[in-house]
């Protein structure tokens, strides 16, 4: 995940002004494959409507009482709304026009 902090080219830049300046995201990710032991890569463009701004994805691990950890795939492309109040948002620029803590997800 993207944080948002001093170095990001993200910080104070708003869903409007991300939209007004045509912005969209890209994700890369490489990796080794475990099975046929090669490097793996995958890109993908994500357009701004495909990106729910002040919203995150929930959480996939389930780690309860003295059970091992476990993953929950149902949950893996599910979103909710972000808990943090916009007014502590990072890169907050005014009222109301919150800094983007957005999730991709495919639609």
């Amino acid at each position: 995940m993207h944080s948002i902090d001093q170095v990001s080219p993200l910080l104070g830049a708003t869903a409007n002004s991300l939209r007004e300046g045509n912005a969209e995201i890209v994700i890369s990710f490489s990796g080794i494959d475990e099975i046929l032991e090669r490097p793996i890569h995958a890109h993908h463009h994500y357009p701004l409507t495909q990106v729910h701004f002040d919203h995150r994805f929930v959480d996939m691990m389930i780690d309860e009482n003295d059970m091992p950890a476990q993953l929950e795939f149902a949950n893996f492309n599910q979103i909710e709304a972000c808990r943090t109040a916009r007014s502590r948002l990072p890169g907050r620029t005014k009222r109301g026009d919150a800094a983007p803590t957005a999730q991709m997800t495919q639609r």
